[in-house]
């Protein structure tokens, strides 16, 4: 069977004094291609962490960051340029790390072929993030997979009952 690659992925803490951004009225969710931006500051505000997700445009670590800074500056100001830390984690060199985030399929699998995950087999139904209608890959996904499936199988169980 195909068994698909991890995709090269990168975990980036951008840790500030505080979370500027929330003065300025910014929720600190950003999407600029490749990266993935959100705010992970704690709700007290006593730190502010904004958690970059995406893939090493380079193999540069410092031109990577300095890339993720000027895109984030064009969003956020240029207050982000001062990160009092910057933690690191490229899960693709983590030992322990057998995959996630999401997986990559050959082209044209989903687009062609997803739609037949979507519906039962019988008493069989298919519950995961490929099978979702938005977010597939990701844990969002996956939640909107098992909140599909699971009124499925309630209705399924509902129908196959005296009730009706």
């Amino acid at each position: 069977g195909y068994n698909p690659p991890n995709p090269n992925i990168c975990k980036i803490n951008f840790i500030y004094s505080t979370p500027f951004w929330r003065n300025k009225g910014q929720s600190g969710i950003a999407f600029i291609p490749p990266y993935r931006c959100i705010d992970n500051s704690p709700a007290d505000g006593s730190i502010g962490v904004l958690l970059v997700m995406g893939t090493p445009d380079c193999n540069d670590e410092n031109i990577f960051i300095e890339n993720i800074i000027n895109s984030l500056k064009s969003i956020f100001g240029s207050q982000v340029e001062d990160p009092i830390k910057i933690i690191i984690h490229d899960w693709s060199k983590d030992i322990l790390w057998t995959g996630a985030c999401y997986s990559i399929l050959k082209p044209n699998i989903l687009h062609e072929n997803g739609f037949a995950l979507k519906y039962p087999l019988g008493n069989i139904h298919f519950c995961g993030t490929e099978t979702a209608d938005e977010w597939i890959g990701f844990m969002e996904g996956a939640i909107q997979s098992a909140n599909r499936c699971s009124k499925e199988i309630a209705l399924s169980i509902f129908q196959q009952s005296n009730f009706l």
